[in-house]
């Protein structure tokens, strides 16, 4: 009995894991239907070092928590750099930049807000997540 009993707490477990994991990715899908874009690039910092995992995702999201845009972060010459499209309707609208530890699921925040301009490029951003 007890052996079942194992059995099921365990697979109760892993699909509270599963699920959790499958919503905090849906929050990371950008949001369909927005006509404008700008492009960010540059390098990623977290808590002030170098990246040594190219597991590792950038995002950008608006008051309310809707993903923006979403970029993976690739390791290039021992530095981390993302190339990240973001989405909106609205020039001027404030966004927040996030990092992600995708094999982890840790979440970092970028103190630095971003302003949305359409058709414009920020180009070698260094950002720092803490």
């Amino acid at each position: 009995m007890k052996k079942y009993l194992s059995i099921i707490l365990l697979t109760l477990i892993m699909c509270i894991m599963f699920s959790t994991n499958g919503i905090a990715e849906s929050k990371w899908s950008p949001t369909k239907g927005l006509e404008y874009n700008m492009i960010i690039y540059g390098k990623i910092l977290v808590d002030g070092s170098k990246i040594q995992s190219s597991s590792y995702v950038i995002g950008a999201f608006d008051d309310h928590d809707l993903c923006k845009g979403k970029a993976a972060i690739k390791m290039h010459d021992n530095d981390t750099n993302f190339y990240m499209t973001v989405l909106s309707n609205k020039n001027g609208e404030k966004l927040y930049i996030k990092v992600m530890n995708e094999e982890t699921g840790v979440v970092y925040k970028v103190l630095d807000s971003i302003i949305f301009k359409s058709d414009s490029t920020i180009e070698n951003m260094v950002l720092n997540a803490y």
